[in-house]
């Protein structure tokens, strides 16, 4: 059964490969619209569950390919999330974009929902504030704002001019639509715990799935020992073992590759912690000895064996128990199990391997997450910071005229 030991692996390999190829092609190639339109809307998916990093992060690599409206619902997006995130202290940066939405509301007069936002960014400052509040108690009259962080600047703004009515009501619509209902009462919102898209969380899934079907396949061939008293690791255990891992790729989702790679760790800790158990457990049966394996031996060859690479020597194992504790002294014992395969019943790695190069090859494989880690983290970092931030002047800004009379 090699084929399933290697499909993690592959499994992982592949898609590291392809997410890099990808990338490399975002940053080299233009961007076509269709990824324009996509980065757009997973940006403003990103605004509404209060992810402001990401929601920043693909607004601005939309920006310089987007075009018309495009371009606008690109700049509200990153405006407002460069004003609504709390992690944020460059006031340059939210003056701009206080600037950038109120330029959108002037070039769209008849759209309440930019209008809407160039009252929230005025709240944020206070020299706008006296602006904000009559722009937003005027429209939540008409019921027309759609916006919890709108309404929850006007319970503030309400509340610290003495509006106590229209305070308790706008803070009230502001937690029915909130994802955060702090929020409407002054608190700072929090960036989501999970960050990934659903197609990272379903790989992850997957990856960590193919421990319990390799555990599955493992069963099967392990009931000789299971007869001798040999327990395998209990599925609380491997649960306990899988956990971590799970947790970590659920974490790192939103960087995809680095959480594959942590849940293919997660198979691979499961397959040694099961190997290690087996043999701890195999080495410690009572009235056991353990001797070489003896090559010229028929009764050896057709012993129940089960490999524990890399928990096992160049040389198999035999294990003779005897029945009781008189015949263990007087050393009548009877061979019952293999610890360990035959060279030829090994995979092309472990039959030339030991410790030793079991050793290098979990250094060389923590060399390559860490590897992965590193570059999918650089880019990131890099993505993060590349263009320059968005700056939108009043008499100098960047003329929006849409190419189609159709806007969001």
């Amino acid at each position: 059964m090699r084929i399933p030991k290697l499909l993690p692996a592959a499994l992982t390999c592949t898609y590291i490969v392809l997410r890099a190829a990808t990338a490399t092609a975002c940053m080299n190639a233009v961007v076509s619209e269709e990824e324009t339109v996509a980065k757009v809307q997973a940006a403003e998916r990103a605004l509404e569950q209060q992810d402001f990093a990401k929601a920043e992060d693909l607004s601005t690599h939309a920006i310089p390919y987007a075009q018309g409206g495009l371009q606008k619902r690109a700049l509200r997006v990153h405006a407002l999330a460069t004003l609504r995130d709390p992690a944020e202290t460059d006031i340059g940066a939210k003056r701009n974009a206080r600037t950038a939405l109120e330029q959108l509301a002037r070039e769209s007069p008849g759209d309440v929902t930019l209008e809407v936002d160039a009252a929230e960014a005025q709240a944020y400052f206070p020299d706008g504030e006296a602006r904000a509040y009559g722009t937003l108690s005027r429209l939540a009259r008409a019921d027309l704002v759609g916006s919890p962080f709108a309404y929850a600047a006007l319970g503030r703004l309400a509340r610290e001019g003495g509006h106590g009515a229209e305070s308790a009501q706008a803070v009230e619509r502001c937690e029915r639509m909130a994802v955060q209902p702090s929020i409407c009462r002054g608190a700072a919102p929090r960036a989501p715990l999970f960050r990934g898209a659903p197609g990272t969380y379903a790989a992850a899934a997957i990856v960590l799935a193919m421990a319990i079907v390799l555990g599955l396949l493992r069963a099967r061939r392990t009931r000789a020992f299971v007869a001798a008293g040999v327990r395998p690791l209990g599925a609380l255990h491997r649960a306990a073992v899988l956990a971590p891992f799970g947790a970590a790729a659920a974490l790192t989702a939103h960087v995809a590759p680095l959480a594959i790679a942590i849940a293919a760790a997660g198979v691979l800790a499961d397959r040694l912690a099961c190997r290690a158990v087996l043999a701890r457990r195999a080495r410690a049966l009572p009235r056991t000895v353990t001797r070489p394996y003896d090559v010229e031996s028929e009764a050896d060859r057709g012993l129940p064996a089960l490999g524990v690479w890399p928990f096992e020597g160049a040389r198999p194992l035999v294990i003779e128990q005897s029945p009781d504790e008189a015949s263990y002294r007087q050393g009548a014992r009877t061979a019952i199990l293999r610890l360990g395969l035959l060279p030829r019943e090994r995979g092309p790695i472990a039959g030339r391997s030991n410790r030793a190069t079991a050793l290098a090859l979990a250094c060389c494989l923590g060399v390559v997450v860490a590897a992965v880690a590193g570059f999918t983290l650089t880019l990131t970092a890099r993505s993060s910071r590349a263009p320059a931030p968005v700056s939108v002047q009043p008499e100098e800004g960047p003329t929006l005229v849409p190419r189609d009379p159709v806007r969001r």
